[in-house]
Protein backbone atom coordinates (compact mmCIF):
# COMPACT_ATOMS: atom_id res chain seq x y z
CA UNK A 1 0.00 0.00 0.00
CA UNK A 2 2.47 2.68 1.12
CA UNK A 3 5.81 0.86 1.47
CA UNK A 4 7.71 4.14 1.75
CA UNK A 5 5.84 5.00 4.97
CA UNK A 6 6.53 1.55 6.42
CA UNK A 7 10.19 1.92 5.42
CA UNK A 8 10.52 5.32 7.12
CA UNK A 9 8.78 4.09 10.28
CA UNK A 10 11.09 1.04 10.39
CA UNK A 11 14.14 3.26 9.95
CA UNK A 12 12.98 5.27 12.97
CA UNK A 13 12.62 2.05 15.01
CA UNK A 14 16.06 0.81 13.97
CA UNK A 15 17.54 4.17 14.98
CA UNK A 16 15.78 4.21 18.38
CA UNK A 17 15.77 0.53 19.42
CA UNK A 18 18.25 -1.15 17.08
CA UNK A 19 17.73 -4.24 14.96
CA UNK A 20 16.57 -7.56 16.35
CA UNK A 21 18.11 -10.85 15.25
CA UNK A 22 15.79 -13.07 13.23
CA UNK A 23 16.24 -15.88 15.76
CA UNK A 24 15.05 -13.78 18.72
CA UNK A 25 12.25 -15.63 20.48
CA UNK A 26 9.04 -13.96 21.50
CA UNK A 27 10.09 -14.17 25.15
CA UNK A 28 13.41 -12.44 24.37
CA UNK A 29 11.96 -9.81 22.05
CA UNK A 30 12.70 -6.32 23.44
CA UNK A 31 9.91 -4.03 24.51
CA UNK A 32 10.59 -0.34 23.92
CA UNK A 33 11.37 1.56 27.11
CA UNK A 34 9.29 4.57 28.09
CA UNK A 35 12.06 6.85 26.83
CA UNK A 36 12.26 4.99 23.51
CA UNK A 37 8.51 5.02 22.86
CA UNK A 38 8.33 8.74 23.65
CA UNK A 39 10.95 9.40 20.91
CA UNK A 40 8.86 7.70 18.20
CA UNK A 41 8.00 10.88 16.30
CA UNK A 42 7.18 9.46 12.87
CA UNK A 43 5.34 6.43 14.29
CA UNK A 44 3.22 8.79 16.40
CA UNK A 45 2.45 10.83 13.27
CA UNK A 46 1.32 7.61 11.54
CA UNK A 47 -0.92 6.76 14.50
CA UNK A 48 -2.49 10.24 14.51
CA UNK A 49 -3.08 10.22 10.75
CA UNK A 50 -4.61 6.73 10.95
CA UNK A 51 -6.92 7.89 13.74
CA UNK A 52 -7.84 10.97 11.71
CA UNK A 53 -8.92 8.98 8.66
CA UNK A 54 -10.21 5.89 10.46
CA UNK A 55 -11.43 6.92 13.93
CA UNK A 56 -12.61 3.99 16.02
CA UNK A 57 -15.39 6.23 17.38
CA UNK A 58 -16.57 8.22 14.34
CA UNK A 59 -19.26 10.13 16.23
CA UNK A 60 -19.50 11.34 19.80
CA UNK A 61 -22.62 10.41 21.79
CA UNK A 62 -25.53 12.84 21.70
CA UNK A 63 -25.83 15.36 24.51
CA UNK A 64 -28.70 17.51 25.72
CA UNK A 65 -27.96 21.23 26.08
CA UNK A 66 -28.45 22.39 29.65
CA UNK A 67 -28.66 26.04 28.59
CA UNK A 68 -29.03 27.96 25.30
CA UNK A 69 -25.85 28.23 23.20
CA UNK A 70 -24.84 30.52 20.37
CA UNK A 71 -22.35 29.07 17.90
CA UNK A 72 -19.57 31.14 16.35
CA UNK A 73 -21.58 31.44 13.11
CA UNK A 74 -24.52 33.03 14.95
CA UNK A 75 -26.72 29.92 15.05
CA UNK A 76 -28.66 29.71 18.32
CA UNK A 77 -29.31 26.35 19.92
CA UNK A 78 -32.08 26.19 22.54
CA UNK A 79 -31.88 24.67 26.01
CA UNK A 80 -32.91 21.01 25.76
CA UNK A 81 -31.65 20.72 22.20
CA UNK A 82 -29.78 17.54 21.27
CA UNK A 83 -26.31 17.91 19.77
CA UNK A 84 -23.69 15.46 18.54
CA UNK A 85 -20.26 15.71 16.96
CA UNK A 86 -19.48 13.81 13.77
CA UNK A 87 -15.78 13.17 14.36
CA UNK A 88 -15.27 11.44 11.01
CA UNK A 89 -16.80 14.32 9.03
CA UNK A 90 -14.72 16.95 10.86
CA UNK A 91 -11.50 14.96 10.59
CA UNK A 92 -11.88 14.49 6.83
CA UNK A 93 -13.32 17.92 5.91
CA UNK A 94 -11.43 19.68 3.12
CA UNK A 95 -12.22 23.07 4.64
CA UNK A 96 -10.11 22.13 7.69
CA UNK A 97 -7.49 19.79 6.24
CA UNK A 98 -7.07 21.12 2.69
CA UNK A 99 -7.47 19.52 -0.71
CA UNK A 100 -5.48 16.50 0.42
CA UNK A 101 -7.85 15.73 3.32
CA UNK A 102 -8.62 12.25 2.01
CA UNK A 103 -4.93 11.36 1.59
CA UNK A 104 -2.90 9.47 4.19
CA UNK A 105 -0.09 11.91 5.00
CA UNK A 106 1.63 11.39 8.36
CA UNK A 107 3.85 14.40 7.59
CA UNK A 108 0.95 16.74 8.36
CA UNK A 109 1.54 15.95 12.06
CA UNK A 110 5.24 16.73 12.16
CA UNK A 111 6.09 20.04 13.81
CA UNK A 112 9.77 19.46 13.01
CA UNK A 113 12.20 16.53 12.95
CA UNK A 114 12.25 16.24 16.73
CA UNK A 115 8.61 16.79 17.60
CA UNK A 116 5.14 15.63 16.66
CA UNK A 117 2.28 18.10 16.98
CA UNK A 118 0.35 18.02 20.26
CA UNK A 119 -2.20 15.25 20.82
CA UNK A 120 -4.91 17.27 22.55
CA UNK A 121 -7.89 18.28 20.39
CA UNK A 122 -7.79 21.92 21.51
CA UNK A 123 -4.32 22.21 19.93
CA UNK A 124 -6.05 21.62 16.58
CA UNK A 125 -9.18 23.72 17.18
CA UNK A 126 -11.06 20.44 17.77
CA UNK A 127 -10.53 19.37 14.16
CA UNK A 128 -8.89 16.18 15.49
CA UNK A 129 -10.72 14.49 18.31
CA UNK A 130 -10.75 10.68 18.19
CA UNK A 131 -10.52 10.63 22.01
CA UNK A 132 -13.06 13.41 22.54
CA UNK A 133 -11.93 16.55 24.27
CA UNK A 134 -12.36 18.93 27.15
CA UNK A 135 -13.92 17.56 30.33
CA UNK A 136 -14.99 14.37 28.57
CA UNK A 137 -11.65 13.45 26.99
CA UNK A 138 -10.94 9.72 27.07
CA UNK A 139 -8.98 8.80 30.18
CA UNK A 140 -7.19 6.08 28.21
CA UNK A 141 -5.78 8.40 25.52
CA UNK A 142 -2.17 8.32 26.70
CA UNK A 143 -2.28 4.59 27.42
CA UNK A 144 -3.73 3.93 23.97
CA UNK A 145 -1.03 5.93 22.18
CA UNK A 146 1.75 4.23 24.17
CA UNK A 147 0.29 0.78 23.43
CA UNK A 148 -0.02 1.59 19.74
CA UNK A 149 3.61 2.76 19.62
CA UNK A 150 4.81 -0.40 21.40
CA UNK A 151 2.86 -2.81 19.18
CA UNK A 152 3.71 -0.99 15.96
CA UNK A 153 7.41 -0.80 16.86
CA UNK A 154 7.53 -4.53 17.60
CA UNK A 155 5.78 -5.35 14.32
CA UNK A 156 8.12 -3.06 12.37
CA UNK A 157 11.20 -4.71 13.87
CA UNK A 158 9.95 -8.26 13.24
CA UNK A 159 8.03 -8.09 9.94
CA UNK A 160 7.56 -6.51 6.53
CA UNK A 161 3.91 -6.56 5.55
CA UNK A 162 1.65 -5.93 2.61
CA UNK A 163 -2.11 -5.76 2.22
CA UNK A 164 -3.34 -8.55 -0.07
CA UNK A 165 -6.63 -9.65 -1.56
CA UNK A 166 -9.00 -6.87 -0.54
CA UNK A 167 -9.48 -4.37 -3.38
CA UNK A 168 -10.90 -1.63 -1.15
CA UNK A 169 -8.04 -1.94 1.34
CA UNK A 170 -5.49 -2.00 -1.48
CA UNK A 171 -7.01 1.25 -2.74
CA UNK A 172 -6.51 2.74 0.74
CA UNK A 173 -10.19 2.74 1.69
CA UNK A 174 -10.91 -0.47 3.64
CA UNK A 175 -14.44 -1.78 3.93
CA UNK A 176 -16.01 -0.94 7.26
CA UNK A 177 -18.92 -2.13 9.32
CA UNK A 178 -20.58 0.84 11.02
CA UNK A 179 -22.43 0.63 14.28
CA UNK A 180 -23.96 3.28 16.51
CA UNK A 181 -20.66 4.64 17.84
CA UNK A 182 -17.87 2.39 16.50
CA UNK A 183 -16.30 1.84 13.09
CA UNK A 184 -14.74 -1.56 12.34
CA UNK A 185 -12.59 -2.35 9.32
CA UNK A 186 -13.53 -5.65 7.71
CA UNK A 187 -12.00 -8.03 5.21
CA UNK A 188 -8.44 -6.70 5.36
CA UNK A 189 -5.90 -9.40 4.58
CA UNK A 190 -2.28 -8.80 5.52
CA UNK A 191 0.72 -10.87 4.52
CA UNK A 192 3.52 -10.79 7.11
CA UNK A 193 7.07 -11.68 6.11
CA UNK A 194 9.73 -12.20 8.77
CA UNK A 195 12.57 -9.70 8.34
CA UNK A 196 16.28 -10.56 7.91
Amino acid sequence: MRPEIQHEARAEMLNIIGDVDKGTTTAEFPFPTNDEQSRMIYVTAIIKETMRLYPSVPAMPMRELMEPVMLSNGLRLPKGGIVASDVYAVQTAREYWGDDAAEFKPERWLANEDKVRAMNPSAHDYKWGPFGGGQRVCLGQSFSIIEQRVILSMLLLRYDWTVTGNRAALAGVPDTTPSENLLHSTGIEIKLNRRN
